[in-house]
């Protein structure tokens, strides 16, 4: 199985954590350990 590539235009703030630009990893973990939403996907959600 082949890696994916990092995403260049990853807008997370959080560049120290190790899955930053790694989106699908990130949406995954947040699934299964998080009760927050990954940042990248906050603009669906959220209301102005």
């Amino acid at each position: 199985m082949s890696e994916i590539p990092l995403n260049p235009n990853c807008n997370c703030p959080k560049v120290d954590c190790p899955r930053h630009g790694k989106c699908m990893e990130c949406v995954e973990f947040h699934k299964a350990n998080s009760d927050k939403i990954p940042f990248c996907l906050r603009f669906m959600v959220e209301k102005d």
